[in-house]
């Protein structure tokens, strides 16, 4: 069974990348299976709307090592 498009982990994945580099949202919606490139955006921005979400993102990226 195919992970859902806009299932949570996708979601804040693709809120921290979104907040760390500048890839596009094809890429990210491919890689990541979620339909058309504007949803990946749209599963980041309402990610980031909740409070308790953009923390988990905040802290997700702060354990990357660049």
């Amino acid at each position: 069974m195919p992970a859902q498009k806009a299932h949570p982990d996708k979601s804040m994945l693709t809120a921290a990348m979104k907040a760390r580099t500048s890839v596009a949202n094809a890429w990210l919606a491919e890689r990541l299976n979620m339909a058309k490139p504007a949803s990946a955006s749209q599963f980041a921005r309402r990610w980031m709307l909740a409070l308790h979400d953009r923390k988990a993102v905040a802290a997700l990226v702060s354990r990357v090592k660049t």
